[in-house]
């Protein structure tokens, strides 16, 4: 049986973890209950109960939302190389009186995908 989707993080010009440098700034609690979340989305893939993954204004970006003192929520997508076995971590932002922070936190997240299309070497295995 296959072990599940598999779950990749982007990755910056620089070599660096984008998305693991993100959840290293959130508080011990917020980051354990993301990481169910995405070990969620690991298992179940689309497949998830209501209200795991959100749409967000643009087609190919969804988001993770997790309630809490501090609103989080992670920006991700299909694929975007091979949409039917992982989702690609994009961008970590919150949201304070249902206004992203970043306010461009999608629109980020979109360049993220468009940069690992044209260079696969822009993401790693999530930890």
């Amino acid at each position: 049986m296959e072990k599940g989707w598999k779950i990749y993080n982007y990755v910056d010009h620089r070599g660096n973890n984008a998305i693991k440098i993100w959840m290293q700034s959130l508080e011990k609690n917020d980051r354990a209950r993301l990481d169910q979340k995405i070990d969620m989305l690991s298992t179940n893939g689309p497949d998830l109960p209501p209200g795991l993954l959100s749409d967000t204004k643009l087609r190919h970006i969804k988001k993770i939302r997790l309630n809490g003192k501090v609103a989080i929520r992670l920006m991700l997508c299909k694929g975007p190389i091979n949409n039917n076995i992982e989702f690609t971590l994009l961008y970590g932002a919150r949201e304070q009186d249902r206004q992203l922070i970043p306010w461009d936190a999608v629109e980020r997240a979109e360049i993220r995908r468009q940069e690992i299309i044209n260079n696969q070497l822009r993401r790693c295995d999530h930890v």
